[in-house]
């Protein structure tokens, strides 16, 4: 059976016999694709995971239907999440060769999204009340996954006995927090005590020879730490509120974006200490969930139950384009792209969760410039200042969507080109797959004649009088023309 090598632009190709004989390019660590011919995939994953691959496929060309499935996947040992596209490959003559299969790495995507789940419960145990511990450790553990790697602690400042307080550190071994659980401020006490005494980040890139931590480099070595960095935690009258640590085995400085993620989150933490030490004042706990709300980066949504609008944070408003103002009072249908939603769906997934149930579902959006762009929206019950109400994060989509897009286009490209079909059908084919964005609705393509004029080879959702009146043209006038659609 002969194969066909398709090029793609993500991560890895694969065509596979019936036999599960996998053939392309993988990321599976090895010098060459002979070393993948006659092996299947339980040859490269564990059974469990390699019996799932093959029962997709088996279903892909059972079927004759194609699947977009996330799935985990091992190289070197190591997990990583794949999103792949598998479609069923057939021969010019009808028959079944096997599957075609398009994927791409979406581990930090995954990383992220576990990140925003965090984040969006340390939020609602913030509106719920819950205790400033639990809240903190929520916020560590998303800070971590976006990280990628390290265990991250906050301590809180002792003014009185002028030193530290381990308060948070969900990841760190009991072990750990017993040797960490109170640091003197000042100079020369650790990346901790002494970006406390200075009020200033503090890096410590080799724990092994930094002076700074001379009194702690047994336990950075019984605990396998490389190096530290520490932020102090200021409240918004300049206070000092205690300092946020990230202690990582890995060796090498902290990178920029590492050190932006920090900052985000030392500000974060920063307010959410400061409401605990004002839990009494109301006052005081609105300013401090105002300044959480409209730091968190996914848009989010503060709705009565039967969907009106209560609260914006800032995200929202840059994502849709409408300011705060204009948005309270209204509901979702407001910020809807016209056509594109099922609205009573929608209206269902909020009573549902109204009476407790989370809720998950897409959502074609419409900014203030009348582009529409496709969302995700998770919708949770939640407690708001004693009222019960729903948070809706929401979520741009686009480029996940033009990424599953092109796997597809990708794929019937490829399908279209080996198939051998004449070139009227291909154009035809070419036609269809322009018009799956959804910015056109009617399309033609023209054909250049060899004396130079066009003649209209295939048309798709054009009335038979628009099509009757730009049939043919003469060499060197093809206009472009704004059609109405059948």
């Amino acid at each position: 059976m002969g194969v066909h090598q398709v090029e793609c632009q993500f991560g890895m190709g694969i065509h596979q016999d019936k036999r599960q004989q996998r053939l392309g390019v993988d990321a599976l660590g090895l010098d060459s694709i002979d070393q993948m011919i006659g092996k299947t995939d339980f040859d490269f994953s564990p059974p469990d995971m390699a019996a799932r691959y093959q029962a997709d496929d088996a279903e892909v060309m059972s079927g004759a239907q194609r699947k977009m499935v996330v799935e985990p996947h091992f190289s070197h040992g190591k997990r990583n999440w794949i999103e792949t596209y598998k479609a069923p490959v057939h021969s010019e003559d009808g028959s079944l060769l096997g599957t075609v299969g398009f994927a791409h790495d979406i581990s930090d995507r995954k990383q992220e999204e576990e990140a925003m789940l965090m984040r969006n419960a340390a939020l609602a145990g913030l509106l719920r009340g819950e205790p400033t511990r639990s809240v903190l450790e929520l916020l560590l553990l998303s800070l971590q996954y976006e990280i990628h790697g390290g265990t991250c602690a906050v301590f809180a400042f002792d003014g009185e006995r002028n030193e530290l307080t381990l308060t948070a550190a969900p990841s760190a071994p009991e072990s750990w927090q017993a040797s960490i659980a109170r640091i003197p401020v000042g100079e020369g006490f650790g990346a901790s005590g002494t970006a406390a005494f200075r009020q200033s980040m503090v890096m410590v890139e080799d724990m092994a020879t930094d002076s700074l931590v001379v009194d702690y480099r047994e336990f950075a070595r019984v605990a396998g730490i490389s190096n530290a960095c520490s932020l102090p935690l200021i409240a918004p009258e300049g206070d000092l509120l205690g300092v946020l640590s990230i202690y990582r085995s890995k060796p090498g400085p902290v990178t920029e974006h590492q050190v932006a993620l920090l900052t985000q989150s030392s500000q974060m933490l920063s307010l959410v200490m400061t409401q605990g030490k004002n839990t009494q004042r109301v006052d005081e706990a609105l300013k401090t969930f105002r300044g959480i709300f409209d730091n968190v980066t996914e848009a989010l949504f503060v709705q009565a139950e039967d969907g009106v609008f209560l609260d914006i944070n800032q995200a929202a408003e840059q994502m849709f384009g409408v300011p705060a103002s204009q948005l309270l009072g209204q509901t979702h249908e407001f910020l809807a792209a016209e056509g594109l939603n099922d609205l009573p769906a929608i209206a269902l997934s909020i009573r549902q969760a109204a009476q407790g149930q989370a809720q998950n579902f897409e959502f074609w959006g419409r900014d203030a410039n009348g582009q529409a762009f496709p969302c995700e929206v998770s919708l949770h019950p939640c407690s708001y200042f004693g009222r019960k109400v729903l948070i809706a994060s929401v979520q741009d989509v686009s480029e996940r969507k033009a990424e599953a897009q092109r796997l597809l286009i990708e794929h019937d490209l490829a399908a279209a080109l080996v198939s051998g079909m004449q070139r009227d059908d291909l154009l035809a084919t070419f036609l269809d797959i322009a018009l799956r964005f959804p910015e056109f609705d009617c399309g033609g393509l023209y054909l250049r004649e060899p004396d130079g004029s066009y003649r209209l080879a295939v048309h798709r959702g054009l009335s038979e009088s628009f099509v009757a009146s730009v049939a043919a043209y003469a060499p060197d006038s093809l206009p472009c023309y704004s059609a109405d659609c059948a």
